[in-house]
């Protein structure tokens, strides 16, 4: 059975929690105890498809996990502003253990009812397509539904369905490096409407206003602007898609831990 160096990217900020939870980092934040991050380790090492962990975030955070008396993972300080260069920074990291071009696990800080056969899951679908460089997880509005009613996500609608993206995705050493420039002009354009359509082809915007755009033709775009093969893993693992962006995802995971 194969095994992974897995990242959490850590650290994210969010000001809504702090008057709940005392803290505005969502890895630090308290559930039944325990800060959130700890629910998302203690899933990744029970999988048994694991290697080495590592936390990506800045010292403070880094800091506060250690007080927390959290460890088994390898801390990698990191205060690069977008998500491409925390990438960068983790991928540089594992490649000084494991110099080879593996293929990485990420995963978000804020996804504590991540559970043990979602990391299997998601591995074994990733593994159908072995030439794949870059894997995202996406999840069908059925599943979310029927596993989290109360939960509320955001859907995309496409051809083949209705779908909420997931926070896990498994990456190459190589398609993180190749993918730097695209991924910061993305992230940098991330709030401009029109600038993030002429980067991803009007052509796909008509197509999904119109419903007639499918997971594959997302694919087969990301791959073209990304100079990588990109896969779109459909999983039935709702927890993969159940992070904490509102009040109400708190007050949820509050009440299913």
């Amino acid at each position: 059975m194969k095994k992974y160096e897995a990242v959490i990217l850590a650290g994210g900020r969010a000001p809504w929690l702090k008057p709940l939870a005392g803290t505005d980092i969502r890895s630090l934040a308290l559930i039944k105890g325990r800060p959130i991050i700890s629910y998302i380790m203690e899933a990744l090492k029970a999988s048994g498809r694991i290697n080495k962990l590592y936390v990506v975030s800045d010292e403070a955070c880094l800091k506060a996990l250690a007080d927390f008396g959290i460890t088994g993972f390898v801390p990698v300080p990191c205060n690069k502003p977008t998500l491409a260069e925390v990438g960068l920074a983790a991928a540089n990291a594992v490649e000084a253990d494991e110099p080879q071009n593996h293929k990485i696990v990420f995963v978000c800080d804020d996804i504590p009812l991540l559970t043990v056969e979602a990391v299997k899951g998601f591995l074994e679908q990733c593994e159908a397509y072995p030439e794949g460089e870059m894997y995202y997880s996406i999840i069908r509005k059925e599943s979310c539904e029927a596993q989290y009613p109360e939960g509320k996500r955001t859907y995309g609608p496409l051809s083949d369905g209705r779908f909420t993206g997931g926070n896990m995705t498994l990456l190459t050493q190589n398609a993180i490096a190749k993918t730097q420039e695209i991924a910061k002009l993305l992230y940098k354009n991330r709030k401009h409407p029109f600038r993030l359509c002429g980067l991803l082809g009007w052509w796909l915007v008509v197509r999904a206003v119109f419903r007639c755009l499918s997971s594959q033709d997302v694919e087969r775009r990301c791959s073209e602007l990304m100079g990588v093969s990109c896969k779109a893993v459909i999983t039935d693992h709702a927890c993969i898609g159940m992070d904490m962006d509102k009040k109400a995802d708190w007050a949820l995971m509050q009440k299913l831990l």
